[in-house]
């Protein structure tokens, strides 16, 4: 097989799959974005190894940007830990009620 044919059968529809597993901040899904994306490099790497390079780089680029962590918890959202108070405050400024 040529390269660009394992690209059109593996590589792009593995990049697909993890693109749509990665927008949300699911561990989950992130766990089947990561598989899709190890399964694509084995098929492409198997054929290219500069291609499949380019795989691996992206899967360290994800894993070291921490997608699929803790922070991706689906419990733990980033504005948990803004008091209450502030997000009030804030509330306040949007609809045009006064402090009480």
């Amino acid at each position: 097989m040529s390269v660009a044919v394992v690209w059109l059968v593996a590589g792009i529809p593995a990049l697909a799959v993890a693109a749509a597993m990665f927008v949300t901040r699911s561990r989950r899904r992130a766990l089947i974005g990561y598989m899709a994306l190890v399964a694509g490099f084995g098929v492409v790497a198997s054929v290219d190894r500069v291609s499949g390079a380019m795989l691996g780089l992206l899967i360290a680029l994800l894993y070291a940007a921490g997608r699929g962590g803790t922070a991706d918890d689906e419990h733990g959202l980033v504005d948990d830990h803004v008091p209450q108070v502030t997000r009030r405050v804030a509330r306040r400024r949007v609809t045009g009620r006064s402090a009480r």
